[in-house]
């Protein structure tokens, strides 16, 4: 036994070895420490030096796993620290050049198994091929255990945790992680790849979705760091822009090209986005939904690397659902109808409020065959969004330009054509305020 031990600039404490050596064998019959972070070991098996070759079983078990990482020089996310014990068994056998593991994890109800082969040859850095398999019952709680949701808000029948899939690569250059993963109600199949490039690391992503909810993965993005501004996500906003500055220091962590399509949940009838960020300018080369009764393109760029952020967007919706669009922004139904809209503006600025102030551009307009209802403040809607607005006329078709200048979109020349009537509508929105005033 040896009370304390310092090995590859280590202390471990209370080491036992009993073990012994014939021709050069060795036999490990137990080999056990209590050290690092109260981790405790106990390992045993055969190691033949001669032949280069062991075969060993064991199993490690740590009450503070984010405690133990860090002491080799591993820092997990901070919200991993409530996931306590972890428990590790399992068996490798072989050499540097080829070590099969079969492991086992257990962590927080998360099962995990993994089996292949590592390698770790001398002047190179360890490569892995191993299979992958993880599966917890309830994901949400998983999610309030880590203070991701409120507690409470989880519910029993959201899914599953699961994951199945391959870990393969070099650590020193590249790690790809391909499979099949189910967040609750939502699945994911696709590839992630993480290079060790300079001065920061690549990410890229090929991903499929099914049934992709906000709820269930913002979480695990805000655990790898991708933390999306919560002010962004409060809709409506309209007229009540945020003013804190939008988080994105993370996005001079490292470089990214995503690739992403998806169907049901937020995706809707089919949703496909490709960006990519490089030195703190991000462009999304291609977004594209159909929800809101058409189709909704985009694309955009935003520039990090000066001292207020540059963002431009190029927009294009198709036969939207015109009283749908108003009920996501939170304003009155006025038009009924399937509405196109071209748009194209940019803004200097790092926070909503700003950029919605600094806004310059244009929009174009045009809507057929829909209703035109008036607007009283007094009247309410009801449930088909038309009864109790009086005045409602057959529209045959609203057409027009807004020139948009510091967050004021004006015209000059909006046709309207009614029924039993036609003319011109002229004034502005403020986009900042939200108020209208046409005539």
């Amino acid at each position: 036994e040896v009370e304390r031990l310092l090995w590859r600039r280590q202390r471990w404490s209370e080491v036992m070895l009993d073990a012994r050596s014939i021709d050069g064998k060795v036999t490990l019959e137990r080999f056990a420490t209590r050290s690092l972070a109260d981790a405790t070991a106990d390992l045993s098996g055969e190691i033949d030096l001669v032949a280069e070759r062991f075969d060993l079983t064991g199993s490690v078990r740590a009450p503070q796993p984010t405690v133990l990482l860090s002491r080799f020089g591993n820092v997990a996310p901070f919200a991993f620290a409530r996931l306590a014990p972890a428990i590790l068994r399992g068996r490798a056998s072989g050499w540097r050049d080829h070590i099969d593991v079969d492991f086992e994890l257990e962590l927080e109800e998360i099962e995990t198994k993994l089996a292949g082969v590592v390698a770790w040859p001398e002047a190179e850095g360890p490569s892995l091929e191993l299979e992958v398999q993880a599966r917890r019952p309830e994901y949400g709680t998983l999610l309030e255990k880590l203070a991701l949701t409120a507690p409470g808000s989880a519910d029993a029948d959201d899914g599953p945790l699961q994951l199945t899939g391959r870990l393969h690569g070099r650590l020193d250059r590249q790690v790809s992680l391909a499979g099949t993963a189910t967040l609750g109600v939502t699945r994911i199949t696709g590839q992630i790849t993480r290079h060790a490039a300079a001065p920061r690391p690549r990410w890229e992503a090929r991903l499929s979705l099914n049934e992709p909810e906000l709820h269930t993965l913002l979480p695990p993005l805000a655990l790898a760091g991708l933390r999306i501004d919560p002010g962004l996500l409060a809709l409506p906003i309209v007229g009540n822009w945020p003013r804190q500055p939008m988080a994105l220091d993370w996005l001079s962590e490292i470089d990214a090209e995503v690739e992403i399509s998806g169907r049901g949940g937020f995706a809707g009838e089919g949703l496909e986005v490709r960006a990519a960020l490089k030195n703190r300018h991000i462009t999304l080369e291609r977004a594209s939904i159909e929800a809101l009764g058409g189709a909704i393109q985009g694309e955009a760029s935003l520039h990090l690397d000066r001292p207020n952020p540059l963002f431009a967007l190029a927009l294009r919706l198709q036969q939207i659902d015109a009283a749908a669009l108003a009920h996501l922004l939170d304003v009155p139904p006025v038009l009924h109808g399937a509405l196109d809209l071209e748009a194209e503006a940019s803004a200097i600025g790092d926070n909503a409020f700003e950029l919605v102030r600094s806004l310059f551009g244009y929009a174009i307009v045009d809507l057929e065959g829909g209703r035109l209802l008036g607007l009283r403040s007094d009247a309410a809607p009801s449930e088909d969004g038309t009864r109790g607005w009086p005045g409602a006329a057959q529209l045959r078709r609203l057409a027009g330009r807004f020139e948009i200048r510091r967050g004021i979109a004006r015209t000059e020349a909006l046709t309207l054509d009614l029924d039993q009537a036609k003319g011109n509508v002229r004034g502005v929105i403020d986009l900042l305020l939200w108020v209208v005033d046409l005539d």
